[in-house]
């Protein structure tokens, strides 16, 4: 008999690697990940900095699938600090994704739907692509670049992920509580995923072996405002605690808002039977979650 070779999650401990790699080691699967912060280190998880200079940093042997999960994910960030992010979202995952196949190991990797310019709904897989944010830019280059190199690389993008942690809601159903006045965008829309959704469709996707791209996506978009209003109505909280607003009034800056977030989901439907969810589904997984921890 065979064994059974490593499923890699490089990031482990942020917020997607997290979910792949506790999903993985559940279903009885050999795991290890990587970190940067050294009092993470142990047998399994082994020490990567895609910060600096990863040179001469080693593959581990016997690994047969990676999940690329370090990544400056913030747009603001990325625009502020093209530099420093390219590093990690272009440079050195490239450099690593180079290694890890020329030792014949899958490569997925998580992209988004920023490659696209958001003119357009249900943006198709041979769709051509035109970022408009430098975070949509720095994937694309890097989605251009994996491609290129060749080996068993899939593309895997998607929209909004929401989760248990993400700050946004978990600030709104505080503050609905306490009975304090949420202010959405009525002119900016998502097309969000719960964080388990996302993971079962990547880890699917993953043993499907099957290369190229995929796409991520809920079945429509919303607007903020109304996935505020979905939350209210859930917690049994008044309306009137919610004023939406206009982007233009936030006083905040923006490369882009785009007009349609959504993704053809097409293949993943036809291919693993995984149909896009509601966008208000990610809003309910929030809400289940946090009172069930608040009841523990």
């Amino acid at each position: 008999m065979m064994h059974q070779k490593y499923y890699m999650v490089i990031g482990g401990d942020g917020f997607l690697g997290r979910g792949i790699a506790e999903t993985l080691k559940k279903s009885g699967k050999r795991v290890i990940t990587t970190s940067r912060k050294k009092q993470n280190l142990s047998d399994s998880c082994i020490y990567l900095n895609m910060t600096g200079d990863i040179s001469s940093w080693e593959v581990p042997n016997d690994v047969g699938v990676a999940f690329f999960c370090v990544a400056v994910t913030s747009r603001e960030q990325c625009r502020a600090h093209p530099d420093k992010s390219r590093k990690i979202n272009v440079e050195n995952t490239t450099s690593i994704a180079s290694k890890l196949a020329d030792k014949g190991t899958a490569i997925i990797f998580p992209s988004t739907n920023l490659v696209f310019d958001g003119l357009q709904r249900l943006c198709k897989i041979d769709d051509p692509v035109c970022p408009l944010t430098e975070y949509g830019r720095q994937k694309r280059e890097t989605e251009t670049g994996l491609l290129k190199q060749g080996g068993i690389i899939t593309i895997a993008r998607f929209t909004k992920i929401f989760g248990p942690e993400t700050p946004l809601v978990l600030n709104w159903i505080e503050q609905l509580q306490r009975k304090i006045l949420i202010r959405p965008f009525s002119d900016m829309v998502l097309a969000p995923v719960s964080i388990d959704f996302t993971v079962n469709a990547l880890i699917e996707i993953a043993n499907k072996q099957s290369c190229g791209i995929w796409h991520i996506s809920a079945n429509k978009d919303t607007t903020y405002a109304d996935l505020a209003r979905h939350l209210a109505r859930r917690m049994g909280i008044s309306q009137q605690f919610i004023q939406p607003i206009k982007t233009k009034d936030s006083g905040l800056v923006f490369e882009s808002i785009p007009q349609h977030t959504t993704l053809d989901a097409t293949r993943l439907q036809k291919e693993l039977g995984i149909h896009p969810p509601d966008p208000f589904d990610a809003i309910d997984s929030i809400i289940g979650s946090y009172y069930e921890n608040k009841d523990c």
